[in-house]
């Protein structure tokens, strides 16, 4: 009676056991890796992030200098061009500078059989630019020594002299050219084969043009 007690005792226990054990995983079936896994996002938890490395700072970029408008013509210091008035003929200037320049012309005065030239130095006057315009004026000054000869049946006529040569030069911003006029009072030598030596007093007046190619 004992035994049979004790069966039924033990019937009664193992079903409640199986059970109550099928909700829980035994460790001999833990698939394989998964404490690896486990163990290794505990080491990357563990693991300080990386500083990521600083990057180098842009270099700086060089300011663009702005282009300053200066009136002065473009183009080479030489400049080649034509004359007109007391003095027809060709025109040479120099202009290393815009304050300084040297000039000359040669051509044929108002009169017959003769030739003529003009070479002097001019200083040019700060430029006065109009406003909304690209033209700029430079009045200008210096000193001028001119020549002519005149031929004659008797001979020819050989005049010298100097003076003063007032005026102003046109230019455009960015073109190679200048538009100039100039009057040029002078006291004047000659020697004429009749009479002789001779003193006097003579006005030139030009009008011209002038390239600066380059």
């Amino acid at each position: 009676m004992r035994l049979l007690a004790l069966f039924a005792a033990l019937s009664l226990f193992l079903p409640t056991a199986a059970f109550a054990d099928e909700d829980e995983t035994p460790p001999w079936d833990v698939p394989e890796g998964d404490d690896d896994d486990d163990d290794d996002e505990a080491g990357d938890e563990a693991e300080p992030a990386e500083p990521e490395a600083a990057q180098p700072a842009p270099a700086p970029v060089a300011a663009t200098p702005a282009i300053v408008a200066t009136g002065y013509r473009t183009g080479s210091p030489i400049g080649l061009g034509f004359s007109a008035g007391t003095l027809n003929g060709f025109s040479l200037k120099i202009w290393p500078a815009q304050s300084h320049g040297i000039v000359f012309n040669l051509g044929v005065p108002n009169l017959l059989n003769s030739v003529g030239f003009h070479v002097g130095y001019r200083f040019h006057f700060p430029h006065i630019t109009p406003p909304g315009l690209p033209l700029h004026v430079h009045m200008y000054l210096g000193g001028n020594f001119r020549g002519r000869v005149v031929f004659y049946n008797n001979g020819p006529y050989v005049e010298i002299g100097g003076g003063v040569a007032i005026g102003a030069a046109l230019t455009v911003s960015g073109a190679p050219v200048e538009f100039w006029a100039e009057v040029v009072p002078s006291g004047v030598g000659g020697v004429v084969p009749l009479t002789g030596v001779g003193l006097g007093f003579d006005v030139d007046g030009l009008v011209g043009v002038r390239f600066f190619p380059g």
